[in-house]
């Protein structure tokens, strides 16, 4: 006799018992440990219950076991950014809903330099409340890329205003502009 237990068998029992399908490394864990305890004469949705169960009892599924698979996944390595004093400047918002309509000091843009010299920029709601729908935050990203339509003209114009307003130090605006330099001619 052959029996063949399908991921989507062991899914469905996993929905059933946890309301959310099982990741990939608990399925592995569950599969695994039904191979070893597979009795033909019981009931095989009862026999992976009892697994999933057994399986949340020793942490090899659930939070702490989801917590090591993000673990052993490699990381994407995130910028070296370093947030500069005095970055942060109000902007107006101009929204679609007419609840909103025309906001001053709503958005606030955080500006960070890496060690190699790129910008980076940060957007966040500045007021107090939810965002209307329209407002797209983002997290830290580069202020610059060549088909954003930028010339290298206007960035260095940009890296002077800010060297200006104190947010780059001269050194700092150097290397940022032997970094977009280089940027623009590849």
């Amino acid at each position: 006799m052959v029996l063949t237990v399908g991921r989507e068998d062991v899914q469905g029992v996993a929905q059933a018992e946890l309301n959310r399908h099982l990741t990939d490394g608990e399925l592995r864990a569950v599969i695994v440990y039904l191979r070893k305890v597979l009795d033909l004469s019981v009931d095989m949705n009862s026999q992976l219950r009892q697994c999933i169960k057994d399986c949340l009892d020793w942490e090899e599924v659930g939070p702490t076991a989801a917590e090591r698979e993000q673990e052993d996944e490699p990381k994407k390595p995130e910028p070296r950014v370093c947030q500069v004093p005095g970055s942060g400047w109000p902007e107006c918002f101009d929204s679609e809903d007419s609840e909103y309509g025309h906001l001053c000091n709503a958005v606030h843009v955080f500006e960070g330099i890496d060690e190699d010299g790129q910008l980076y920029v940060r957007r966040e709601w500045g007021l107090g409340g939810k965002p209307p729908d329209d407002f797209i935050p983002h997290s830290w990203g580069p202020a610059y890329v060549p088909e954003s339509g930028e010339t290298l003209d206007q960035v260095l114009a940009d890296l002077d205003r800010m060297v200006k307003k104190g947010i780059l130090t001269t050194e700092e605006r150097a290397r940022s502009e032997a970094f977009y330099r280089r940027l623009f001619s590849e």
